[in-house]
């Protein structure tokens, strides 16, 4: 995402008695993908439902009077678990999709949520030399609170996400 847009949190009511939910970040990047991004810090029982509500809602909140379905764009929620929701698998990032398991079809990326399981991962401040901005975020956000702020500033070197801890500081 090499631009982005920062949104209004709050998931708006169309109805008084619709729920009113509020996101850490919203974004749009340039090419119209629309993102939810969440920091979990507790595996709530009700997640599952409640990420899947969060991506549905960014998707269906494109469609207005006048709009083609042509001009939907992806609807991507990522969310950072400090703990597992799937103990079970050693990968860190799951990638869930509009997919058939049943005969390997996939309908497309239309709607994606990924986790970051961020306890499967083992970054060093050692390793972030050679380290890819992912690997690089997934330190931050490991290790941050256990850090001095300005020391960060050197490993994220590209806009526009350049300095992270400049926003959470």
């Amino acid at each position: 995402m090499k631009k982005w847009k920062s949104l209004n949190p709050y998931n708006d009511k169309m109805f008084e008695d619709d729920k009113l939910s509020i996101v850490d970040v919203k974004a749009r990047d340039s090419s119209g993908a629309w993102y939810v991004i969440e920091v979990q810090t507790t595996i709530p029982v009700e997640l599952r439902n409640r990420l899947v509500f969060y991506t549905a809602e960014l998707f269906s909140c494109q469609m207005n009077e006048g709009t083609s379905y042509g001009e939907l764009r992806p609807a991507i929620s990522i969310c950072f678990l400090t703990e597992p929701l799937f103990r079970e698998v050693e990968f860190g990032h799951l990638r869930f999709s509009l997919y058939d398991a049943a005969h390997s079809l996939d309908f497309g990326d239309q709607i994606q949520l990924h986790l970051i399981q961020l306890s499967k991962y083992h970054v060093r401040e050692a390793d972030l030399v050679d380290a890819d901005a992912f690997e690089r975020w997934i330190y931050f956000l490991t290790e941050s609170q256990n850090r001095d702020p300005d020391n960060f500033a050197n490993y994220f070197p590209m806009p526009p996400l350049a300095r992270p801890q400049e926003s959470w500081k």
